[in-house]
């Protein structure tokens, strides 16, 4: 036993606890009790610890001494318990000492006796009264009473109290104020003004003196923290906490099981919600708004409300009256919700607000509106009805007879009237919002196709449906429909039928063209935009590049559509021009442009090559040079390869004196301008000489002369040509200033002269005489287009010489020009500036490039574009403009960006090379060409370096033949078919010439192929078809051992090896986001068999249905689409075929495209089956 005491001075205890005395033997858990000046242990458990071992029931007491020692204890039988016990209770009351309760067994067994014993001096008395409690009563607090009689007849009695409880208290956390338990997260959620407390129960109640059952202390832990003693209501930071927690009963109990909960403590509220209207009728109104996060703008609604209070007077959302809960489950920040009021009354305005209740039970901010519903007022004949928010607004009936004047407009407009006309009113009225209009009537004998609501304007007069917005007609019940739509003002209405317009508008591009190819797609600035709308019944055109809105009109329209600021805009760039009738056809056009400089794609030539070239003609594939002081006219491919030259310095025909210009016509013969000649010479495509123009003398000898003149049909240093319509022959007679024009076989037809300028000599040319008419072309139109050097100007002249227009202010000395075949686009170079322009074809500049540089063999290419005095241009089918760079000895050609420049030498037996990019050296893959004359008899093979090749068996040449296998420029068309349909390229293509021989038995031909993103075995070699626009395959043998394929043709044409493509190649993710975006049906009429197909584009949807209903309104077809959209033209797409024996006919049909929890996008529309 250990003693210890209080300091008397300050009540802190001592630092020793001294060792008083020793009890007899080791006890656990016995009572100590002390009765006036003794101490008693009574009972306990005398077994080893931690097990309960013996169950002791001996009472030692022993005397306290005045000095705090004890005297000896005593341990005598006489006084102990009559059973065992520990873990007991005690006390001392009125001289007499009570045990009760406890253990009386190691296995747990409790009893429910009370034992008293009284002390009497010295010793305990010997008489005791022992009670036992019965084992079945409950736990609780109780009060004990005693009383007894000596023999003397004394009578005493004694009341104690003791409880019984044996069970641990039960804690939970409970939310005091705002706040709630989210049972699907398991979490408990304190709102701002909450409170969390730990509530502690004990399963046993009473209280009797001493020995009281309930609460004792409860203890807290949060995450790390260690645990702490808690009373009341607590609330803790913002955000989660794990929480542990027990409690302790008044007898000592601990609760067993320690409890956890994970408490979220939010104060912030969700952002206020934007109450819209979006939509009313007579009895209803429709309310959207987007969800705000859980915190503000942030995170999501597990479960909250929005809860809607509404009424004709002020919103009190303390009323309960008038209100509608909705609930927000799992909603994202954004989510799109709407509510329809219904069981309104009609024309009234309410008052309507909306909060938003989070997970915790915060409420954010009111969000109020008033919103009206509609007044309806119904025509005398029930026909036509009007819901608006004006309330006296009304419907007349005006008989529709002919000798009204609005009859006669309609009938004037092809309108044929299916009901009366109705006039709204008041008038002049605005609605806002719109007002519906509606008819019903009877649909028997109407072609539903062709009605529509009209609005007749007086000013015009006119009859159009262009005010009445979303027109949509519903099948009623016995044969009748109704047909209604939205309006924003009271005039004179009525419903009209009209012969059904299935044709789409017709929409043009002009300039920027659409498909327009290389050069002719490159712009800058401000861009004038020419094309037209037209349609008899148009609605609306719009024209746009990406998000900005150029312009609009909703009527036909030609000529300048609008003006296009590119400043700020570079690399590709797509216009687009839609349109819309009033029959719902729709339209779409687009106009794919570069903003910037056109790209370099061919350098040809250098100083051993050409010898000052004036001038270049580009005619089915190949370019014509006019290589002047070489007195030669050089023949290349497009591929930069050598293809032979005409002319010599001999007095053989071909033979030239500075030919400074060169054309060529489909057969491939030649037209020369012969400057110093002063003549004009036509050679066959092989270069034989056929015909000459001009003062030419032959001598005795046979020897020509050649002399200038200012007759028809004689020179002065021509310097230009160009064949017209017909093979007609215009020549720049540059020292007559003049142009002359001569039919196919040289006869002179007709001249016209170059009126004068005021423009000066330039003082530093170099001859003055080639200031002048040089640069000539003609457009398909027969135009005649001239770059007049000495007048510092482009002049455009009709095909008769009357003068159209003047290009000038930009030019020191223009001498090359080109146009487009459809004349939208004009070049003019200028030797002087270095420089190429492009003009539109009203004269607006689109854009220049060039400038001062030289080109050096040997040299790597600078990367800036540059010129030493620019001369001829030429335009090929693929739209490269080539460019004679007269001091620079080459060639150049300029269009698309492409992956590697053409470099060319140029010169005879020389070779062509790629550079990866500009400012390369011309030392890379030599270009491969292959070149060999077969006999028809022996036929033979010839073989491309790269192992391209061609078999071709003996009597299958029709003649004795030179062949070729060269490499191609790129063609725009042919990479739009390939992307169309989705075929991807296993090599380069490759031309096997001369393109367009036959053979009378097939030949073979090789290509060598990379299988890279492919599947090999569907690999096929296929062979571009000019007439069809089309890649056709071959059947082809494949040898994947040395990656060659081959396959037989009767022709030579253009070939590759391409495979399917592994997806379609989009220029950006497709927008899932669900909204409408378009809808239409292709082919529409579908005619001889082909299925009407419907295709809606509305992101990702859980589903989409599809209806179809012919014109009497009974529903014929109907679909489902639950599957996943395709990706069709960079967006998520669904489409439908309908088959089947489709009668012939119009028919209607609805989709709606549905999505959870974001509602459903319904649209209409119309096709035609022709069968």
């Amino acid at each position: 036993m250990l003693y210890n005491e209080p300091d008397p001075n300050t009540g802190a205890l001592i630092s020793t606890w001294p060792v008083v005395s020793w009890l007899p033997q080791g006890v656990e858990n016995p009572v100590v009790l002390a009765a006036r000046d003794k101490i008693y242990v009574i009972g306990g458990d005398l077994g080893p610890d931690p097990a309960p071992g013996v169950i002791s029931s001996a009472v030692y007491f022993t005397h306290v001494n005045a000095d705090h020692t004890l005297g000896p204890w005593v341990n005598d039988r006489e006084y102990y318990l009559p059973n065992p016990v520990y873990m007991h209770g005690g006390g001392v009351w009125n001289g007499r000492l009570y045990i009760a309760g406890g253990y009386t067994s190691p296995s747990g067994g409790h009893t429910a006796g009370v034992f008293s014993a009284e002390v009497a001096g010295d010793a305990v008395v010997s008489a005791t009264a022992t009670y036992l409690v019965p084992s079945d009563i409950p736990e609780g607090a109780y009060t004990a009473m005693a009383s007894a009689d000596d023999l003397a007849g004394n009578h005493g009695s004694a009341t104690s109290y003791f409880a019984l409880d044996f069970t641990p208290p039960v804690s939970t956390p409970t939310v005091m104020g705002p706040g709630r338990f989210f049972g699907e997260s398991g979490k408990y959620y304190v709102a701002s003004g909450g409170l969390l407390q730990i509530t502690v129960e004990d399963p046993v109640r009473g209280v009797g003196g001493g020995a009281a059952t309930g609460v004792k202390e409860r203890w807290l832990k949060d995450g790390e923290e260690p645990y702490a003693q808690t009373s009341g209501p607590f609330r803790l930071s913002d955000g989660e906490h794990a929480l542990k927690f027990y409690g302790i009963d008044n007898v000592g109990n601990v609760e067993l099981d320690t409890k956890t909960a994970s408490v979220v403590f939010d104060s912030t509220a969700p952002g206020t919600a934007a109450l819209a209207l979006a939509g009313a009728t007579t009895g209803s109104l429709t309310l959207s708004w987007l969800v705000t996060g859980d915190d503000g703008a942030s995170g999501r609604i597990l479960e909250g409300e929005a809860r809607i209070q509404y009424g004709a007077g002020a919103v009190d959302f303390a009323t309960a009256s008038a209100q509608v809960i909705l609930p927000i489950v799992g909603a994202e920040p954004g989510t799109l919700m709407s509510h329809t009021l219904t069981e309104l009354a009609t024309g009234t305005v309410y008052h309507i607000a909306l909060a938003l209740r989070d997970t915790a039970g915060n409420w954010s901010g009111t969000s109020e509106l008033g919103a009206q519903t509609t007044s309806y007022a119904l025509s005398a004949d029930g026909i036509a009805g009007l819901a608006s928010s004006v309330p006296d607004a009304g419907v007349s009936v005006v008989p529709a007879e002919p000798a009204l004047p609005a009859y006669q407009v309609a009938h004037a407009q092809g309108l044929d009237p299916i009901t009366p006309f109705y006039e709204l009113s008041p008038s002049p009225v605005a609605f806002d919002p719109p007002a519906t209009i509606s008819f019903v009537f009877d649909a028997a004998g109407v072609d539903l196709l062709g009605a529509a609501i009209y609005r007749f304007d007086p000013a015009g007069p006119s009859w159009s449906t262009a005010p009445i917005l979303n027109q949509t007609i519903t099948p009623l019940e016995n044969n009748k429909v109704m047909i209604a739509g939205t309006l924003l003002s009271a005039s004179l209405y009525g419903v009209f039928f009209r012969t059904p317009d299935i044709d789409a508008p017709r929409l043009a591009l002009t300039s920027p063209a659409s498909g327009a190819r290389g050069v002719l797609r490159f712009f800058e600035g401000s861009i004038a935009v020419y094309g037209s709308a037209f349609d008899e019944h148009l609605s609306s055109w719009r024209l746009e590049s990406g998000a900005l809105l150029i312009s609009s009109g909703g009527t036909q329209a030609e000529g300048l559509l609008g003006l296009w600021d590119t400043a700020g805009l570079s690399g590709p760039q797509t216009l687009n021009l839609t349109a819309s009738d009033e029959a719902g056809n729709a339209a779409a056009l687009a106009a794919d442009l570069l903003i910037g400089d056109p790209a370099r794609t061919l350098v040809l030539g250098s100083k051993k090559a050409f010898n000052h070239p004036h001038a270049i003609a580009a005619k089915a594939g190949k370019l014509y040079v006019a290589d002047t002081n070489a007195d030669r006219i050089a023949l290349f491919g497009e591929d930069g390869a050598f293809r032979g030259s005409y002319g010599n310095k001999t007095t053989v025909e071909p033979y030239f004196d500075k030919p400074k210009a060169v054309d060529a016509d489909e057969a491939g013969n030649i037209y020369v301008a012969d400057t110093q000649h002063h003549r004009i010479v036509k050679l066959s495509a092989e270069g034989g000489f056929l015909f000459e123009i001009g003062d030419v003398q032959t001598g005795k000898n046979g020897k020509k002369s050649f002399r200038s003149g200012k007759e028809n049909g004689q020179f002065k240093h021509p310097s230009g040509i160009a064949l017209g319509p017909g093979g007609s022959i215009y020549v720049s007679d540059t020292g007559n200033r003049r142009i002359q024009v001569f039919n196919a076989q040289g006869v002179f037809q007709r001249v016209f002269t170059i009126p004068d300028t005021d423009q000066t000599l330039d003082p530093d040319a170099e001859d003055k005489d080639e200031f002048a008419p040089i640069g000539l072309d003609i457009d398909a139109a027969g135009n005649v287009l001239i770059a007049d050097s000495k007048g510092r100007r482009a002049i455009v002249f009709s095909q008769d010489g009357q003068l159209k227009q003047t290009l000038s202010g930009m030019f020191k000395r223009p001498e090359g020009i080109a146009v487009s075949p459809d004349g939208s686009c004009i070049l003019v170079s200028d030797r002087k500036l270095d420089k190429v322009f492009k003009f539109d074809f009203k004269g607006a500049q689109t854009l220049e490039f060039g400038e001062h540089g030289e080109i050096k063999d040997g040299k790597p290419l600078p990367s800036e574009l540059v010129f030493n005095k620019p001369i001829g241009l030429a335009l090929s089918d693929s739209g490269t403009l080539y460019v004679a760079d007269r001091n620079n000895e080459r060639i150049q050609g300029f269009g698309l960006p492409v992956e590697q420049i053409l470099i060319a030498s140029g010169e005879t037996g020389g070779n062509t090379y790629r550079a990866a990019s500009t400012g390369e050296v011309a030392k890379a893959v030599e270009t491969k060409f292959a070149r060999s004359t077969l006999l028809k008899e022996t036929g033979g093979t010839i073989i491309r370096e790269d192992k391209a090749a061609v078999v071709i068996p003996p009597d299958a040449l029709p003649e004795d033949s030179e062949l070729t296998i060269s490499q191609t420029s790129e063609d725009p068309k042919r990479r739009e078919i390939l992307t169309k349909n989705r075929l991807a390229e296993a090599s380069e293509a490759v031309e096997f010439g001369p393109d367009g021989t036959k053979f009378t038995t097939p030949v073979t031909i090789t290509l060598p192929y990379l299988a890279q993103g492919v599947t090999e075995d569907k690999l096929k070699i296929h062979y571009w078809n000019p007439e069809k626009k089309e890649w056709e395959a071959l059947e082809s043998t494949l040898d994947k051992e040395n990656k060659l394929i081959s396959a037989k043709t009767t022709h030579f044409s253009l070939y590759q090896v391409l495979a399917p493509s592994a997806g379609l190649r989009a220029a950006a993710d497709p927008e899932a986001a669900f909204v409408f975006r378009e809808l239409y049906v292709f082919p529409n009429p579908a005619r001889a068999g082909a299925k009407p197909t419907i295709h809606l584009a509305v992101g990702k949807a859980d589903q989409v249905i599809i209806r179809i209903y012919n014109v009497a309104g009974q529903q014929v077809h109907e679909a489902s689409l639950d599957g996943a959209p395709q990706v069709i033209d960079i967006q998520y797409a669904y489409e439908y075929a309908w088959d089947g024996r489709i009668p012939s006919g119009v028919y209607f049909y609805t989709v709606e495209a549905k999505k959870s929890g974001q509602g459903s996008i319904r649209r209409t529309g119309k096709m035609a089956v022709v069968r």
